[in-house]
Parts: structure tokens; C-alpha cells; sequence
């Protein structure tokens, strides 16, 4: 008999450049110098993209899409200490802390193609647009309105390591 195969990978990609108006705690002392961060982070520019394939048999389908909508908020965090070497050098070490999440409130699918050949314009609006909402009724949606979905969140938190050198003229 025939067989069925299918798989089905997914992958995402995401960036965000983050803005953080932060208040410095800084001891001032002379040659090692505590100090502490905290701040707001505001995500600008946030891409998030997503490609799905299936493999059916012999046939593939490829599904690109993008999120929209919304600025992440979250908060940053640091400690770290400066070694002041002279008047003009020091060495710097800190541990930061960003926490930050996504919750866009619309996708899109902008490429679906079968085999290379481009379907996109076969799909219908509720196929290709989603929106996110904190609840809904199911009841209530038509092929001419885009999906309703509840609400995905993305982690763009993250933890980081700083060690550089600053040089003061």
C-alpha cells in the first residue's frame, strides 16, 4: 500500500534593539568602584519571523510569516565594579539582567508556496491574518475577517556578562 509521510519543522527568528533609560548608583570611589544599574527597557524595532515547512510525500509547502504590533516593555538590571588604573584608564566587570517579553498583536503570513510555486493569493484573509486578543468567541468568525487567537509572548530576556575598558580624555 501507499504510504503517508509528513514532517513539519519550524523555525523562528526574532531581534529587538532595546532602549533603557536607567538610574546609575555609583560609590565614586578611587580605585575600586561598586556600581548598580536599573532601568526601563523599551524594545524598538522588534522583527520576529517565522518559516514553517511541510514535507507531505513528495510534496512541500513552505509558510513565511511576520508579527506586528505592540512595544515590548520589561525592566534591566546590573552590577559591576570599575577599577580606576589612572586618571585616564580603568577596567570595568558587570553581571546584567534584562527582562523582557513580546506580545504582538497581529501575524501575517507574507509567503506560502507548494512545490515553488506561489499559493499565497489562494488563501483567504482569516488563512493568512491573525489577531491576538486576550479572549474570544469562535462562534463568531468568517473567512472574511482575520483569525482570532489568544495571545503569544516571545522571551527576549536574557543574561550577559560586560568586561571592557573605558578611557577618559
Amino acid at each position: 500500500g501507499a504510504s503517508n509521510f509528513r514532517t513539519v519543522s519550524y523555525r523562528y527568528s526574532g531581534m529587538m534593539l532595546q532602549v533603557i533609560p536607567s538610574v546609575v548608583l555609583d560609590l565614586g570611589l578611587d580605585k575600586i568602584d561598586p556600581n548598580a544599574r536599573f532601568g526601563l527597557s523599551i524594545g524598538a524595532f522588534t522583527h520576529v519571523t517565522d518559516k514553517i515547512t511541510e514535507v507531505r510525500n513528495s510534496n512541500t509547502s513552505d509558510f513565511v510569516g511576520k508579527y506586528s504590533g505592540n512595544i515590548p516593555l520589561g525592566y534591566s538590571a546590573a552590577l559591576g565594579v570599575k577599577f580606576n588604573l589612572n586618571d585616564h584608564l580603568s577596567l570595568f566587570g558587570e553581571f546584567d539582567c534584562n527582562g523582557i517579553n513580546y506580545s504582538p498583536k497581529k501575524y501575517k503570513l507574507t509567503t506560502y508556496t507548494e512545490n515553488g510555486v506561489d499559493k499565497l493569493s489562494t488563501l483567504s484573509l482569516r488563512q493568512t491574518e491573525t489577531d491576538f486578543v486576550k479572549s474570544y468567541d469562535a462562534s463568531q468568525s468568517s473567512a472574511g475577517s482575520p483569525r482570532q487567537q489568544l495571545r503569544q509572548t516571545f522571551p527576549f530576556s536574557n543574561f550577559e556578562i560586560n568586561i571592557g575598558a573605558t578611557f577618559r580624555f
